[in-house]
């Protein structure tokens, strides 16, 4: 009984996955803004305590405390329309000690929505970003 019980938690763990990049889809069950690196969440947007702007010509959407103390800034090389695409980004977050960049990272839209909201994920860097592509 306790070997079944072990295989059906780890068929569920498994099932959990985006089959393509092992994209958690529990990431996609709210569009928060917000942004993870290696499964830990660094930013998560609060309309009382956050501001959110989208710069359609940089292709780059930023979130971030009203005094921007905690921020995540999302540089893309073309703007997310569809499920599927791909893309690369400049990235740039801070966290409690540093301000941390990485550059030309690949993204996959795992999703998108009626409201311009983005899922973004980084197999390669374990990445995963919800945006707002505002107008």
């Amino acid at each position: 009984m306790k070997r079944i019980l072990i295989l059906l938690a780890a068929a569920l763990t498994i099932a959990a996955c985006h089959p393509e990049t092992g994209f958690d889809k529990t990431q996609i069950a709210d569009a928060t803004v917000r942004m993870s690196v290696k499964k830990s969440e660094v930013f998560r947007y609060d309309e009382l305590k956050c501001q959110m702007s989208y710069n359609k010509s940089l292709k780059q959407f930023r979130a971030g405390t009203d005094n921007m103390s905690d921020y995540f800034v999302v540089k893309m090389s073309a703007v997310p329309t569809r499920s599927g695409q791909t893309l690369s980004a400049d990235v740039e977050w801070t966290t409690s000690t540093s301000i941390n960049t990485l550059s030309s990272v690949p993204f996959e839209v795992v999703q998108m929505d009626s409201d311009n909201n983005a899922w973004l994920w980084s197999a390669r860097q374990d990445i995963s970003v919800v945006i707002r592509i505002l107008q």
